[in-house]
C-alpha cells in the first residue's frame, strides 16, 4: 500500500491528533480552533478527507435512537 500524500495543514492536524489520541471529534474541533484557528466546518472537512484517503478512521459511534420512548419500551429480539 502506497503512503498517502497529505498537505501541510493536514499534517499539522495529524500532529494534534497524535498528541491527543484517542480524542472525540468535538474536542478535536476545540483543539484545532485553538491551535490552527480552524472553524468546526474546516475540522470536519479535514476529518472526512483524511478518512476517505485512509489516513485515519472516524469510528466514534452515536446512537440513532434515544433512550426515550418508544425505544426504551421496545422488546429485545432475544426475548421474542
Amino acid at each position: 500500500m502506497e503512503t498517502p500524500k497529505i498537505f501541510e495543514s493536514e499534517y499539522r492536524f495529524c500532529l494534534i491528533l497524535w498528541e491527543h489520541e484517542p480524542v472525540a471529534s468535538g474536542r478535536l474541533v476545540e483543539l484545532c480552533k485553538e491551535t490552527l484557528g480552524w472553524s468546526k466546518a474546516t475540522t470536519y472537512t479535514v476529518i472526512r478527507r483524511l478518512s476517505e484517503r485512509g489516513v485515519l478512521k472516524n469510528e466514534i459511534l452515536h446512537p440513532q435512537k434515544s433512550r426515550k420512548p418508544p425505544l426504551r419500551n421496545a422488546t429485545p429480539l432475544w426475548r421474542s
